[in-house]
């Protein structure tokens, strides 16, 4: 049986406890912010993604990763995760990964990771993959700010929700 991805995150999402990642990975309480998780998520998931009722069960971790890049930088940035899209899947305790544009903001973006557990989430960032994944992203940031560029990227905020009750 599959279920809406819509339908596994709004229950997730709403019944999920916030805490922010920082450079450092220490956890601090996240603060609410507009509009939450669950309302930009159900706004840009489209109806027709699933996952199955075995992958929902799994998860036991969500992070999302918003991210505003310069406009300059826009058309690399979406080529980039286009092109890697699925080079994730094999990671162990992944389930799913959305990337997400503002529809009111297009320079901003959500990264949403589906985990098993945070503990898998946190082995995947110090994996050989992980290092792959993002190498062409560091050299366009070292590239654009070696002779005091602006860097290509804005902002970036990593939030890790725990599933407490599904």
């Amino acid at each position: 049986m599959k279920m809406k991805l819509l339908e596994v995150l709004s229950v997730v999402l709403v019944s999920a406890v916030a805490v922010t990642q920082g450079a450092n990975m220490s956890n601090r309480v996240a603060e609410p912010r507009e509009p939450g998780a669950a309302a930009v998520v159900s706004a840009a998931l489209s109806k027709d993604q699933t996952v199955s009722k075995e992958q929902a069960a799994r998860i036991g971790c969500i992070v999302i990763n918003e991210i505003t890049c310069a406009k300059s930088y826009q058309a690399r940035f979406e080529k980039l995760f286009k092109s890697r899209v699925h080079a994730i899947d094999g990671s162990p305790g992944f389930v799913a990964m959305r990337v997400l544009q503002d529809s009111k903001k297009p320079l901003s973006y959500l990264v949403m990771t589906l985990w098993e557990s945070e503990e898998t989430f946190l082995a995947w960032t110090k994996s050989e993959e992980f290092r792959d994944g993002h190498k062409r992203v560091f050299k366009d940031v070292a590239e654009a700010t070696k002779d005091g560029g602006a860097p290509p990227l804005v902002a970036s905020e990593s939030r890790t929700y725990k599933v407490i009750a599904d």
